[in-house]
């Protein structure tokens, strides 16, 4: 018997095995997403970080608060590209606080996000590089200056 082509069964096996494969794939790649979005915002934190001491070098104050997704008055000009008209992101948003009164004020920048798997990337991310950071339930903020402009 010469035998063309593959059975029904065969096909369906090779289906499965295909089926299975592209979804690992996504799972892992969505994984990546995550971790690529958690280091842009651990960056985006950084460069806030930098723009903010060079704002209380100039002013010898810091920069006013603003709502999240806001860019604090004064700052925009001293942040690099997107992050000078606005803090919205589409997974995330950024929100600079200050804490406590004049003379023992903390300076903090947060991220806000609803994906947990984003927030447990951001993190693992920020546990291997940040010094001062505190997780709320959706928001982790950075702290970028204590009491007297120490850390």
């Amino acid at each position: 018997m010469n035998r063309r082509g593959f059975t029904l069964i065969e096909l369906m096996i090779v289906m499965l095995v295909m089926g299975v494969l592209a979804g690992l794939a996504l799972l892992k790649s969505h994984d990546l997403r995550n971790a690529g979005i958690a280091t842009q915002v651990s960056q985006e934190m950084r460069a806030v970080q930098v723009a903010a001491y060079n704002y209380y070098a100039g002013k010898e104050t810091w920069p006013p608060e603003t709502g999240p997704g806001g860019v604090p008055e004064g700052l925009g000009p001293l942040l690099p590209g997107q992050l000078a008209t606005s803090f919205d992101r589409e997974q995330y948003l950024l929100d600079y606080d200050t804490f406590g009164e004049e003379g023992s004020r903390i300076i903090g920048i947060s991220a806000i996000t609803d994906d947990p798997k984003l927030m447990a990337k951001l993190v693992a991310y920020l546990g291997s590089k940040a010094p001062a950071f505190f997780v709320n339930g959706n928001k982790v903020t950075y702290i970028i200056s204590g009491p007297g402009g120490g850390f």
